[in-house]
């Protein structure tokens, strides 16, 4: 598992364009679902990067799973198609690292964050 400090979390939600989170607000297999929504929710977050789509979809389907579907600025993704039993640890390792990747890639290039975003 990939972890960061609060601090690297933000920085590297820069990174993030779009995160999609789709679930059945009832069903007991959603709460990773939930739990990645409040993270993500966060005001400090939104400040870090305001042009970030969190955009969250109401399944009333009893048997449609949760999952999750970030995009970052580079046009890379991340897709999970059912996160019913996905540790949200893992979900926020998921993205970190594919942010982490974008900011190695980036800075070899000699590339600076505010350039693209």
């Amino acid at each position: 598992m990939y972890r960061v400090k609060k601090s690297e979390a933000v920085r590297l939600y820069k990174y993030v364009k779009s995160v999609e989170i789709a679930f059945n607000p009832f069903d007991a297999k959603s709460t990773s679902a939930r739990e990645l929504w409040r993270r993500l929710s966060s005001p400090r977050l939104a400040r870090s990067n305001p042009q970030a789509q969190l955009n969250i979809k109401t399944l009333t389907d009893k048997t449609a799973l949760p999952a999750a579907h970030m995009t970052f600025v580079d046009g890379s993704e991340v897709k999970f198609d059912d996160i019913s039993t996905t540790d949200v640890a893992a979900l926020l390792s998921e993205m970190h690292m594919g942010a982490a990747k974008i900011d190695n890639v980036w800075a070899m290039e000699g590339k600076d964050l505010d350039d693209d975003i």
